[in-house]
């Protein structure tokens, strides 16, 4: 997985060719059954995207959704 640090470490291009659609310190949103569960900032995220982690935001525990469990994750950018 790639996590916050490697993002700050690595040149900017480095998960351009990984094939992960997730990056650390974006925007996301996170749906389970077509309602919205959480919407936080990308901590880590495996490189086939399948699995994220949000990190802890307030009183709301850094967390792990996976794809495989029924979790769908978007783009949340223009949330703010």
């Amino acid at each position: 997985m790639r996590d916050v640090a490697d993002n700050h470490a690595g040149s900017s291009s480095e998960g351009a060719g990984s094939g992960c659609k997730f990056q650390p310190g974006q925007r996301v949103e996170v749906k389970h059954n077509g309602r919205t569960v959480r919407c936080g900032v990308v901590a880590a995220a495996s490189e086939d995207g399948s699995r994220i982690w949000l990190a802890q935001d307030g009183v709301n525990l850094r967390r792990l959704f996976d794809q495989a469990e029924g979790y769908e994750v978007v783009d949340a950018g223009h949330m703010r």
